[in-house]
Formats: C-alpha cells, sequence, structure tokens
C-alpha cells in the first residue's frame, strides 16, 4: 500500500521521493524506490509509537492527567509526528490535547487536537499575544510560540477551559444496529464512495450487541493489533481486528469475566466473553484474496434479555 508510505515521506523526509516514484519508468529502480518508502515508513510507525509512549509517561508522571487541557512537550520528537501524538492521547483520556515539540531558536510547534464541547481555535484566540502564528477550527489546531511562553499558555487555557466532568465522557453515535451477516462488498464499496471521511463527514458506525471471541492474537511488530474471530448469535463467523488500547482491552474482559476467560480466548477455547462491538465493516485484501472483516472501535458488555 503506497498511500501510507508516500504520506511518511513528506513527514520525515521529502515528498519528493513519492514524485520521483510515480514518474520512474524502469521497473528495477521502481522497486528499489518503494522499498526506500516503505523503510522510511517502518521508521515513521516506530518513531510515532516511541513519541507516544513518552508522552503518556510525561502526562502521568506529571500530574495533570485531571486538568481540562493537557500540554505535553516532548523535547525530541519530530514536528510531523504531533499531531498524531496528540490524536492519540485525546483519544485515551477525551480531554482537548496541544503536543509541543522544539523548532530551534527558542521556538516550539504545537499540534492540538479537541473534543465537541471544547473550540480549540477560539480559545486559542483568546491567547493570541502569546502565539508566533497559529490557526486550525473547532477539533484540531497548528501553533508556534516561544517555549517561555508555554507555561502561561497552559495556564490560561486550563483557567479558561469551561468544561465539566460531563465533557470528559465520550459520546459514540451509533448510525446504525447491523448485524454482520448483512455486510457485502458491495455495501463496502458503496461506503466508500463517502470518502474522505473527517470532520463534518464521520465514518459510518454501525454496532452489534453479542459476540462470542472464538480466536484471538496479538498481531504486528509492536503486538499493538487484536487480531480475532468472531461469532454473533445467528452464529454468522467473521474476522474482527482492533486498533485501541489492547491492555485496556483485556483488562475489561479480566474485570467483567476474569483472567482465565481471557487466557481461554488467546488459547482459541471455548470462552464466557459476550461482547457489543461499535465496528465499521472493510475488506481484508491478502495474497490475492479480499476477505469480510470489521474494524472493531468499541466495545461493551451488553446483558442479554431474560
Amino acid at each position: 500500500i503506497l498511500g501510507p508510505c508516500f504520506n511518511a515521506a513528506g513527514r520525515i523526509d521529502t515528498v519528493t521521493r513519492a514524485f520521483e516514484l510515480l514518474e520512474e519508468t524502469n521497473k528495477e529502480k521502481a522497486l528499489q524506490m518503494a522499498r526506500e518508502l516503505k523503510d522510511i515508513n517502518d521508521t515513521r510507525k516506530q518513531m510515532t509509537e516511541e513519541a507516544a509512549k513518552r508522552a503518556f509517561d510525561i502526562l502521568r508522571q506529571s500530574g495533570k492527567e485531571d486538568e481540562p487541557v493537557h500540554i505535553v512537550f516532548l523535547p525530541d520528537c519530530h514536528e510531523s509526528l504531533v499531531g498524531i501524538v496528540a490524536g492519540r492521547i485525546k483519544e485515551e483520556y477525551h480531554h482537548p490535547v496541544i503536543v509541543f515539540c522544539p523548532v530551534g531558536d527558542g521556538l516550539i510547534k504545537g499540534s492540538g487536537r479537541s473534543i465537541e464541547s471544547y473550540h480549540m481555535f477560539d480559545k486559542l484566540m483568546a491567547c493570541k499575544d502569546l502565539m508566533v502564528r497559529f490557526g486550525g477550527h473547532k477539533m484540531a489546531a497548528g501553533m508556534t510560540l516561544h517555549e517561555k511562553d508555554l507555561p502561561e499558555l497552559e495556564r490560561r487555557l486550563n483557567a479558561e477551559a469551561g468544561l465539566t466532568e460531563e465533557d470528559f465522557v465520550p459520546e459514540l453515535w451509533i448510525d446504525a444496529a447491523m448485524p454482520v451477516q448483512y455486510i457485502s462488498i458491495p455495501l463496502i464499496e458503496e461506503l466508500q464512495t463517502m470518502e474522505p471521511f473527517g470532520v463534518g463527514n464521520a465514518k459510518p458506525v454501525f454496532a452489534e450487541q453479542h459476540f462470542q471471541i472464538m480466536e484471538a492474537a496479538r498481531r504486528g511488530k509492536n503486538r499493538n493489533v487484536l487480531s480475532m474471530k468472531v461469532a454473533n448469535e445467528k452464529g454468522y463467523v467473521i474476522k474482527a481486528v482492533y486498533f485501541g488500547d489492547i491492555d485496556a482491552f483485556e483488562e475489561f474482559v479480566c474485570e467483567i469475566w476474569g483472567d482465565g476467560e481471557l487466557q481461554k480466548m488467546y488459547q482459541n477455547q471455548p470462552n464466557k466473553i459476550d461482547m457489543g462491538f461499535a465496528y465499521y465493516p472493510s475488506i481484508n485484501e491478502y495474497g490475492g484474496n479480499r476477505t469480510l472483516q470489521i474494524v472493531v472501535t468499541d466495545y461493551c458488555v451488553v446483558e442479554k434479555n431474560r
């Protein structure tokens, strides 16, 4: 898949590499250039994982997890990654987040991600006297300021946040309750015509209440993808993948059903786990084959009707 590789080149190297590959007519040279782009993307992934881990560690050790707006300074992060890291922290805590890194000459660059009840751009406008430059909208922003002004920015944003505890409770909007047996490749292709998804055009979310987990394994270089085979109440079996916090997923399973059932899940044995999933249907393409799968975006336990 070339898209993420092109993106990585633009982030941490130069986008010229992508243009050169698209213009190359020699097959062998093109393959070598593609391999180099893949290496760059692998490096970007590793850099992102390391930066995100450092950011979470800094936030937890700061004792500021309960503050309305999370401000994190990463002294050795590449500036192109701060937005990705901010997004991950926002998804974990459901607080507005701005992650900063140094860019030289005493300046720092930040990228912010927000929640529905916090208009990030408006809040930054109130602090424009601290900014060298900034821009954005309600849900995201970018800014540059002098490092010496960061403590004052953090103080003002938290003092004037205007958020309540209810604002930090994430809301999950389900577009339709849809049993997975109704998923088809034509349906997914029709959904793809709605892309690109983003602010103002959210990706559709579907849900089904009861799934048994038949098989499960942690995949990926960093074991950060949970791959499952699940069955719904009708016995329809489908592959499911989860890219979220797997440690939190495991803690949830242990809290509800116990460690023994978690072990059975990973040993592909019958277990008592019965979960509801919010999901997005997708096509898994591997080895020339196209198969249906669901990408799990959230999970819960649902009591069965008595």
